[in-house]
Parts: structure tokens; C-alpha cells; sequence
């Protein structure tokens, strides 16, 4: 992308000399993640939603506070289940837990110190599905022990 665009003061330039509108600046910023990261995303965010929907909470949580937001995660990451009722793979969870991260960008739900609480449930959760045998990792080759 650095080598199409350049910035010349407050304008931004292609390699035609051609000033981007709006609309390109914001398709460049749209396009910097793959399809399949937006997928992750959407499908995240619309997890959430959803729970707050079924608990009878206000959906618009990327505007609510941290104060606000970090007691319903701390519910939602106990609570999460897939469409079986079964607990999500460890995998998945992390999976969930960032493209909420990326969703909620302007809040910083893995270091704030105001989801502590949520980040300490999320982490008991994986240890919870470790005992249960959703935790593992998969390898592609087993180590061996050189003699």
C-alpha cells in the first residue's frame, strides 16, 4: 500500500499524481484486513449482540462504556455457547475475543484495567476447556527426544 499512496501534506496522492476522495481513503482502510477477518469479525460482533438481545441488555455496545461493557463480558465469555449449547473450542474463543478486540477498537478490551474481571473470566474459561479436552493443540509433527 506505501508504494501506491503517498501523503503530501493533508492530501493523499496515488502513484498517477491523482489526489484519493474520501471514499478511497475509506476502501483502503476496508481492504487492509483479509475477507476472512471481516467474516470473524462480523460473526463476533453479532454473537454479542445477540446474547445482549437474549438477556434483555442495550445492544449498542460499542458505544456503551468500559464501566458499562466490561461486567457484560465478563457474563458473555462464561455464557458463550455455539449452536449446540456446547462450549466453544479454545481456538474459537481466542478467535471471538480478538475480532471483538479489533470491533471495539477504540476501547481497549485485552489491557484496560477496566476488564480486568472480563480478561480473568475469558482465561478461566480456556483452562476450564484445557480440562475438558477442547484446549489442546494440534501438532503436525510430534517432537522426539534426541539421545
Amino acid at each position: 500500500m506505501s508504494n501506491q499512496y503517498r501523503q503530501v501534506g493533508q492530501i493523499s496522492i496515488d502513484n498517477n499524481g491523482n489526489a484519493l476522495s474520501e471514499e478511497d481513503l475509506d476502501k483502503i482502510l476496508r481492504d487492509k484486513d483479509s475477507q476472512a477477518t471481516h467474516k470473524t469479525t462480523q460473526f463476533a460482533s453479532d454473537l454479542l449482540r445477540s446474547y445482549l438481545k437474549q438477556n434483555e441488555l442495550p445492544v449498542d455496545f460499542k458505544n456503551s462504556s468500559s464501566e458499562i461493557l466490561a461486567p457484560v463480558l465478563f457474563k458473555f465469555y462464561a455464557e458463550m455457547r455455539n449452536k449446540k449449547g456446547e462450549l466453544y473450542k479454545r481456538s474459537s474463543l481466542l478467535a471471538i475475543r480478538n475480532s471483538l478486540a479489533r470491533h471495539l477498537s477504540s476501547k481497549d478490551i485485552i489491557k484496560h484495567p477496566a476488564f480486568k474481571n472480563a480478561n480473568q473470566m475469558f482465561f478461566s474459561m480456556v483452562k476450564r476447556l484445557a480440562k475438558r479436552g477442547k484446549g489442546q493443540f494440534s501438532t503436525r509433527c510430534k517432537l522426539v527426544k534426541m539421545t
